[in-house]
């Protein structure tokens, strides 16, 4: 089964192995810093992350907001967050690109690192609901429960 469109072309039996690593070398490169990244910050800034409604996030990433001025943490945050910005365009290796097309770049990376750190956010509150939940139904098929004691 193959990719419809331009994905067509990479999976032809004669590319070379040379050539897909070459095809792979950017992805592996900025995959696992922007994964890395939202990881950080998360780990970093969860206990606030999880206290604050979920859109918190949004101007710390992009370092403005509508409603005035950054809290000191989503200050912390954009300044973490600027010069990784900085260094996943570089790795794409554009020379000249005009201000509509590193602003598009930017928009994507930052859209990206929030969407994974909104999705921490959401997969800690709901793994916390699960365990409440379970406690007080007494569920024990739940994988998340801890043993207590022993049969």
């Amino acid at each position: 089964m193959g990719y419809p469109g331009t994905f067509a072309k990479f999976e032809s039996s004669d590319l070379k192995i040379n050539e897909a690593e070459d095809i792979l070398k950017i992805s592996r490169a900025v995959g696992p810093l922007i994964e890395k990244t939202a990881i950080e910050i998360f780990t970093a800034y969860y206990q606030e992350l999880l206290t604050e409604p979920v859109t918190y996030i949004v101007p710390a990433i992009w370092g403005a907001s509508k409603e005035g001025q950054l809290t000191v943490s989503q200050r912390h945050i954009s300044q973490k967050i600027s010069p990784i910005i900085e260094e996943i365009i570089s790795l794409f290796g554009f020379d000249g690109l005009t201000g509509a097309q590193k602003f598009a770049l930017v928009y994507l990376v930052r859209g990206l690192l929030v969407s994974k750190i909104i999705y921490m956010i959401e997969l800690v509150k709901n793994q916390r609901g699960s365990r409440k939940n379970t406690e007080k139904s007494g569920n024990c098929l739940d994988p998340l429960a801890e043993t207590i004691g022993s049969a």
